[in-house]
């Protein structure tokens, strides 16, 4: 099963007079896999994020790992290259990458969320 989805106040939903915050996005994307998992009899669900989303989706992952068996991760698109990151949700977790983190890789500080990477 196949679950596509439009967060809210983006695309086909609903856009209320309600503050839009990463933790709306994040209980959005918990909700969803709660759904699908318990539309395809438990268990964890795979799940791929496109751009922003990646925050969110990485987010729920780190909140709820149990949720979640891969993830696929395409932080940014150009005409000159894809950026994709597939791997069990638990090696994004135990790594404590972020969405971003998991774009650039390599060693450091991530610049756009300020933690440092392993």
């Amino acid at each position: 099963t196949v679950l596509s989805m439009d967060l809210p106040g983006f695309g086909a939903s609903d856009r209320s007079d309600r503050h839009y915050s990463p933790r709306l996005m994040t209980d959005a994307v918990l909700a969803a896999a709660a759904e699908l998992s318990a539309r395809n009899g438990g268990g964890p669900v795979d799940a791929l994020a496109v751009s922003l989303s990646c925050e969110f989706l990485a987010r729920a992952a780190s909140e709820r790992p149990d949720a979640f068996g891969r993830l696929a991760l395409v932080p940014l698109v150009s005409r000159d290259r894809l950026v994709l990151k597939v791997r069990p949700a638990a090696s994004w977790v135990r790594h404590g990458y972020c969405a971003c983190c998991a774009a650039r890789g390599g060693a450091g500080h991530c610049t756009a969320c300020s933690r440092a990477r392993p």
